[in-house]
């Protein structure tokens, strides 16, 4: 059985840090040797995961995560969402455009003892970057 409690950490990180911009609370939800595998990066713990998020933040700051689906068992979580926002400044060396984006990924969360203690994210990278104009249309 998957505790709830975990399924409402999940949540709260979502608003706190993505919806409100709250990185403090990254120490609070994650463990501090946190392992998150995102899109070709490795990150080890809250404190590291800070710049990648600001960065986030700043490129589309009315990014809205949508958790689509939730599936919970034993220490894990798999969740489908989806990414809306626009484009207002540079993100992995991509200028602004002013694009509005709208994304699709699946993640795999790893709870111990009450904490996030692994992520797996896989966005889809390929359509994020059509959009932005950073990949040729398919």
């Amino acid at each position: 059985m998957f505790p709830e409690a975990n399924r409402a950490l999940f949540c709260r990180f979502v608003e706190e840090v993505f919806h409100r911009g709250n990185l403090a609370a990254l120490e609070q939800i994650f463990t501090p040797d946190a392992l998150i595998h995102d899109a070709g990066m490795e990150i080890r713990g809250p404190q590291a995961l800070r710049p990648a998020v600001r960065s986030l933040l700043t490129a589309f700051p009315d990014l809205r995560i949508a958790l689509e689906d939730q599936i919970g068992e034993g220490s894990r979580l798999a969740v489908r969402y989806r990414g809306d926002g626009t484009h207002c400044a540079e993100w992995r060396g991509i200028p602004a455009n002013g694009q509005r984006i709208s994304y699709s990924g699946m993640l795999i969360v790893r709870f111990e003892s009450g904490r996030i203690a692994e992520y797996w994210a896989q966005p889809d990278m390929l359509g994020l970057l059509q959009q932005l104009g950073a990949a040729p249309p398919s």
